[in-house]
């Protein structure tokens, strides 16, 4: 198809309505969309997300086109648009990523014109040149394509952008190799469009010939010589890679040549003269739909019809509730931390505990205040109350993962039983924290309480089980062993030399003299009202 002259409206095109509904939604953890109705019906849309919540993260650019290298090399093969009366290329393409703000677009220039050739040019155009080079006006217009194939206006920016004069040397002082020398020039799109998905980027600006007005697309030269008939725009051929987003149809693109619109124009490979470009987008406004709590502007456009129309309305999306339990409230100390179990409905909702109001579980026997509560911003706060019980062992509990083990026979776990054969009942076992099913050799004494002489005193070293709480240690002493003199409660003093998880080694030392009789010392283990 070909058009001439004014391409910006196209065909007429026919308003219709949109409306946006379903504007009230409850997180599930996935993503929502508004309902979006047309009239007339089930026409197509594009639909972009603006986060407008206090706490919305800052807007991130991306590049979602690019098939121009980086760096770039000295020069391209390069269509010029004086010699070939051109007065616009373009390409259609596909944008990759979420963003789709419109930040700016790039194009790879090539300029062919020499210093040395224009040497007048400062004195004719003292504001628009300098010894770089010489400024011009490049426009980038994006279109979108409609249901009937037909490119429609959407946005344009002209930048003057400073055009290098083509070098005669290197750098390194041997003769420049080519005809022209290339440029990335970057039009900043400070109003940032919202990009459709797939744009039709132009690129144009005038020549002494040719050229059109961007803001009427009626055609426009500048009707004087100039460097700018030497301006050439480098285009895409077999070796150039899309690095980020698609090429529609590398066989097609647009021209505008000799004032004729040509959409779509085709020229076989291995010159497809369709500009090198790159866009990039802000995530102000993105693709993807909301998951989070929070709210949206959700803005809908009918996309690529013969129809034109939009509407924006606010997305909002509320905080589901979330239901939450607590477990193991009742723990046998072990020496650790004893965190209670924490269950949501949904589950994996996340959450903080504490207890007594700090966040460490405990460890020491007793009662804890535990409170839990939601903290996933995404659910509605939701508190649960208990009270954590840390108490001990029985000597039945303490002995079971011996016997599930089947290092301890079922039938041996009575107190005076001793199932590894070191004289050492259960209930000792239990009591000093031993190994029922092994015999303690390493230990001091195999671990049984054993003394420890010092001028003017002496001392019994034992080993405490501090989970065995339903035992009662006393520590006794007598001056005869046979005699009269039973044993009794010592008036010892006790020293804590070691604590190792749920095991205390204890010093309890009573004062002697040189002319008393002998003191003996014992460890007395007996459960509440034994005798």
């Amino acid at each position: 198809m070909v058009w001439a002259g004014l391409l910006a409206t196209g065909p007429a095109q026919t308003p219709a309505t949109v409306t946006l509904g379903n504007l009230l939604q409850t997180y599930t953890g996935t993503s929502k969309t508004p309902t979006v109705t047309t009239n007339p019906a089930n026409l197509p849309t594009q639909v972009t997300y603006r986060n407008l919540s206090p706490n919305a993260p800052a807007p991130v650019s991306e590049v979602v086109y690019n098939d121009s290298p980086d760096p770039l090399f000295l020069s391209y093969l390069s269509a010029g648009f004086s010699s070939n009366q051109y007065s616009a290329m373009g390409n259609f393409v596909q944008l990759a990523g979420t963003a789709r703000k419109l930040e700016s677009c790039d194009v790879i220039l090539v300029s062919w014109a020499k210093a040395a050739t224009y040497t007048a040019w400062s004195t004719a155009n003292p504001t628009l040149s300098n010894s770089e080079g010489w400024f011009h006006p490049i426009t980038i217009s994006i279109f979108e394509i409609n249901s009937a194939d037909q490119p429609v206006f959407l946005t344009n920016k002209t930048q003057n952008i400073l055009i290098p004069w083509r070098p005669l040397t290197q750098a390194n002082g041997t003769a420049y190799p080519y005809d022209g020398f290339a440029f990335r020039a970057t039009i900043p799109f400070p109003d940032g469009a919202t990009l459709p998905e797939r744009p039709l980027v132009v690129v144009s600006f005038r020549t002494q010939s040719y050229g059109f007005d961007p803001t009427t697309f009626q055609a426009s030269p500048i009707g004087l010589a100039g460097p700018y008939n030497e301006l050439n725009v480098a285009f895409k051929n077999t070796t150039n890679v899309i690095n980020i987003g698609t090429d529609v149809d590398p066989n097609v693109g647009l021209l505008v040549k000799n004032g004729a619109w040509q959409y779509p124009a085709t020229i076989p490979p291995p010159y497809f003269r369709y500009p090198m470009i790159r866009i990039r987008a802000r995530s102000t406004e993105s693709i993807t739909p909301p998951v989070n709590v929070g709210t949206w502007q959700a803005s809908a456009r009918i996309s690529n019809p013969t129809y034109v129309g939009s509407a924006s309305n606010s997305l909002t999306i509320q905080p589901a509730t979330a239901s939450i339990q607590l477990g193991n409230l009742t723990q046998i100390i072990d020496g650790g931390p004893r965190p209670v179990t924490v269950t949501t409905d949904p589950p994996n909702v996340s959450t903080s505990v504490t207890y007594d109001l700090s966040p460490t579980p405990p460890s020491a026997l007793g009662t804890y205040a535990v409170q839990a509560q939601i903290t996933d911003p995404n659910y509605l706060i939701t508190t649960a109350s208990g009270e954590l019980s840390l108490i001990g062992h029985s000597l039945a509990s303490w002995l079971d993962p011996w016997v599930l083990d089947n290092r301890i026979p079922a039938g041996a776990t009575g107190d005076s039983d001793d199932p590894d054969q070191d004289a050492i009942p259960n209930l000792l076992e239990y009591a000093l924290a031993l190994d029922p099913a092994t015999a303690n050799h390493g230990l001091p004494n195999l671990g049984t309480p054993y003394p420890q002489p010092s001028p003017g005193q002496i001392s019994l070293i034992y080993r405490k089980n501090l989970a065995a709480t339903d035992l009662i240690f006393q520590v006794e002493s007598t001056s005869q062993l046979g005699g009269l003199d039973g044993w009794s409660p010592a008036n010892a003093t006790e020293e804590v030399m070691t604590t190792v998880g749920i095991v205390q080694t204890i010093r309890a030392s009573i004062p002697t003299s040189p002319d008393a009789s002998g003191r003996f010392m014992r460890l007395r283990i007996t459960r509440p009202n034994e005798p």
